[in-house]
């Protein structure tokens, strides 16, 4: 697709980018989510990771205050925290919040560690361009932020930890009957959301008997949704048309790629579209 003399770099297969695009969109605002991927450690495999970035569009971020991430706990979401975060972005503060893998609209991965999980902050931050941000987690997230502290404490500008010590958690194995309730759980074909969360709230209200958790799992309910497909094929369309210089860098390669296509592309997806370009020799 985009000519060099010893080097091609391209877009994988068409239809793998158009997947690719399609999880990108599903269930997104391309207004406030978007998508990196990463490398977890001892992994080969990319990990794509969902987050969402605050102020709106109605505000304007101030460059001289600290950014702030949020991570979320177990079964939890980055929507968990959509009030707290519009709030504390209201006076222009950078605030993300973002899904763990096997998490909301993350993927999935056989890996799920801390080590795993901090890398994933990391790279998070990386992506982001983030210098010494504060990071907030929330249980899960809570370790998650004090492994990153601990194996690389240059990046943290401030760390809190909230509802999480640094023991081994008490009720491990609850948690396990937990996640196999929830893998348990039936929900009709073609049934509504509400009706959805109803009975996965009655199906789990023996396994999982705090209310609060119960909460919490349900409001993770959602539809999956797929993006039109004329939508679809202009982003391919775009991605096609996209030129880059000869023998250019695989890294300004990407740039330019962005650049290009950022008026036809949403930004929820950007990110897949270059970290999916390669260098074939």
């Amino acid at each position: 697709m985009f000519t060099s003399c010893s080097k091609l770099c391209h877009v994988r297969q068409l239809l793998q980018t158009l997947k690719q695009l399609s999880k990108s969109l599903s269930g997104q605002n391309p207004l406030l989510a978007a998508h990196f991927t990463t490398s977890a450690q001892d992994s080969n495999d990319d990990i794509e990771l969902s987050y969402t970035a605050y102020p709106d569009l109605e505000h304007t971020v101030d460059s001289n205050k600290t950014p702030l991430i949020f991570a979320h706990g177990l079964f939890g979401a980055k929507g968990n925290l959509h009030s707290i975060s519009k709030h504390l972005s209201n006076e222009g503060r950078k605030v993300i919040t973002y899904d763990a893998r096997n998490h909301g609209d993350s993927q999935h991965s056989p890996e799920f560690n801390f080590p795993c999980m901090a890398e994933d902050l990391n790279d998070l931050m990386d992506d982001l361009g983030f210098t010494q941000p504060f990071v907030m987690g929330h249980s899960m997230g809570g370790k998650t932020a004090m492994t990153l502290a601990l194996t690389k404490p240059e990046k943290l500008k401030a760390l809190i930890v909230a509802d999480v010590a640094p023991i081994k958690s008490p009720g491990v194995n609850k948690l396990w009957e937990y996640a196999k309730a929830m893998r348990a759980a039936k929900i009709p074909k073609d049934a509504s959301l509400s009706f959805a969360r109803k009975e996965v709230k009655l199906q789990l209200s023996k396994s999982v008997p705090p209310e609060k958790l119960k909460a919490l799992i349900v409001a993770d309910v959602a539809p999956i949704k797929s993006p039109g497909v004329n939508k679809l094929w202009e982003y391919a369309k775009a991605m096609r048309a996209a030129k880059i210089p000869k023998d250019a860098s695989l890294s300004f390669a990407r740039k330019e790629v962005k650049l290009q296509l950022s008026k036809s592309v949403p930004v929820s997806v950007l990110y897949n579209v270059t970290a999916s370009m390669e260098v074939m020799t």
